[in-house]
């Protein structure tokens, strides 16, 4: 009876250190891998369809910050909840990357990432001044 008790006790606990670990506090490492030296050229797509390409260092810099900004936490779900932007990055080779903004939610390939905030008004401002600086 004393082992039903202490496997029970083990089960608990090894449930809430999952659940801590996987629903815990936002992480901002989603990103860290991005660096402007690799990255050729981004495609900024805004929901309106209108898009900007960049391929300034310091302009790629700008857009890898505010992604790097983000704090994200992983979560369960299809992320098709609606897109306000997407950036498209791009090395030598070809396509490195796609990252989707929409609903509070960032989804890169088949992750699906909530945040700690609406980070709209943020993505919204970067694409402008983009914009106006490359027309």
């Amino acid at each position: 009876m004393k082992w039903k008790v202490g496997l029970g006790v083990l089960a608990v606990a090894l449930v809430a250190v999952v659940a801590f670990v996987f629903f815990g506090g936002y992480r901002t490492q989603r990103f860290d891998h991005l660096n402007a030296q690799d990255i050729d050229r981004v495609d900024f797509w805004f929901c309106t369809g209108e898009m900007v390409t960049v391929t300034e260092p310091d302009e790629v810099e700008q857009v890898i910050d505010l992604l790097q900004s983000l704090k994200l936490k992983p979560w369960f779900g299809n992320g098709k909840a609606g897109v306000l932007c997407h950036v498209e990055f791009y090395n030598e080779a070809g396509e490195m990357g796609r990252v989707y903004y929409g609903a509070g939610q960032i989804i890169e390939g088949d992750r699906v990432y909530n945040m700690d905030r609406d980070y709209g008004d943020e993505f919204r401002a970067l694409f402008y001044e983009l914009k106006a600086s490359n027309p």
